[in-house]
């Protein structure tokens, strides 16, 4: 498995396991307040601290998993939106994603820190998002495909990793230029 596909897959897995010990742990706050209101005695001090830190800890552990939930979503948008309309433009990303520019920006930087991308870079100047095998764009302007054999020998596949499509030459064996999945 290569480093993109498993630090989203990690990911993936450790906003499940939080979500769930999230739930968990606020059931345990369920269950603790039901014993304070029927077991009334000397303790019922103790029982309220303890449900209020269950409580605490079981939101926090269901937010976290929803923010993982949710990057994993909008990285998936990213590469769909990279991938098949070729935009770099962090501009245009967040136009197409509804967020601001900045949140974007950040967003991406963020994957790219985490390993959600392979070989990716934020150009600053042009304010685009560089990936893999796609030339570095000039300021102001947009994608640069690379220079590529002629289209009777290429042929169109779509990434088993992160869903992303692109082109290989026939019989050859590649990889993906968003996630490094080996593509055969």
């Amino acid at each position: 498995m290569n480093t993109s596909k498993a630090a989203v897959v990690a990911s993936a897995v450790s906003g499940k396991i939080a979500s769930i010990f999230g739930y968990i742990i606020s059931a345990l706050f369920l269950l603790s307040i039901i014993v304070y209101l029927t077991d009334w005695d000397s303790n019922s001090a103790a029982v309220i601290v303890v449900s209020l830190i269950f409580l605490a800890l079981g939101v926090l552990l269901i937010v976290k998993g929803s923010k993982i939930k949710r990057r994993i979503r909008r990285f998936k948008r990213y590469v769909s939106l990279i991938s098949a309309q070729h935009m770099t433009s962090i501009d245009n990303l967040a136009a197409n994603t509804g967020q601001s520019v900045d949140f974007v920006r950040n967003d991406l930087q963020k994957m790219i820190n985490k390993r959600f991308f392979a070989n990716a870079a934020i150009v600053a100047a042009s304010n685009e998002i560089v990936i893999g095998g796609m030339a570095a764009p000039a300021p102001g302007q947009g994608y640069t495909p690379p220079q590529t054999p002629s289209p009777q020998e290429l042929e169109v596949f779509t990434c088993s990793g992160c869903g992303a499509s692109g082109t290989k030459q026939k019989g050859a064996s590649g990889s993906c230029d968003y996630c490094g999945s080996v593509i055969v």
